[in-house]
């Protein structure tokens, strides 16, 4: 399986910073299982990503930056943005096209910015609505099989491991472009209930 980890990168002195995306990239970058790259601006997006694929599909494709609700920041700028209009267009839908050709029929694409496809605690439900609506529209632009995952939490220090993100912290982290289909994203107190009742 070829499991790539893009980290977005800017100078120190731009916001948002990254010194925390500097540390998951040192702290990964001897795996033996994910390939981790850095990418500083939208414009080197595809080109990064084929030059690591290197005729290879990838499975996973995991991107790291900073996020918010229907927002994934890489690098210089916003790699993806949808808001609560089901007809408007995604931002960043050149980006997904030019990368498609890389990606595995029914790969993975998993958004790791903090709350990309959540409601934060006391936003309007416009904010689950654009988190539920990039998932959708995106993993469209992909096209054939493929799934797109945004986070309902905060990517903190504690969901990583040397291999990347935590294999066990996907249950409570995820939303997926196929569930978005039937409805906006839970809260993370409501998947850890959910999660809860099935083990107890």
């Amino acid at each position: 399986m070829t499991h790539v980890l893009v980290i977005g990168s800017r100078p120190d002195t731009e916001d948002p910073p990254d010194a925390f995306m500097d540390e998951v990239a040192a702290y990964c970058a001897a795996s033996q299982l994910v390939t981790v790259v850095r990418c500083e601006r939208l414009a080197d997006f595809a080109a990064t990503i084929a030059a690591v694929a290197d005729g290879r599909v990838i499975d996973v494709l995991d991107i790291f930056d900073h996020g918010a609700a229907g927002t994934m920041w890489l690098g210089d700028g916003i790699l993806f943005q949808s808001n609560a209009d089901p007809a408007s267009p995604l931002v960043g839908a050149a980006h997904a096209q030019a990368i498609a050709r890389c990606l595995a029929p029914c790969a993975q694409v998993r958004l790791l910015g903090c709350d990309v496809a959540a409601q934060p605690i006391g936003a309007p439900v416009a904010a689950a609505e654009a988190g539920r609506l990039l998932l959708v529209k995106l993993a469209r632009v992909l096209g054939r099989h493929r799934v797109v995952l945004g986070t309902i939490r905060d990517i903190g220090p504690a969901l990583w491991t040397p291999d990347g993100l935590h294999p066990d912290a996907a249950d409570d982290t995820f939303f997926s472009s196929l569930a978005a289909l039937d409805g906006v994203p839970p809260s993370l107190a409501a998947r850890v209930e959910h999660l809860g009742a099935l083990v107890g």
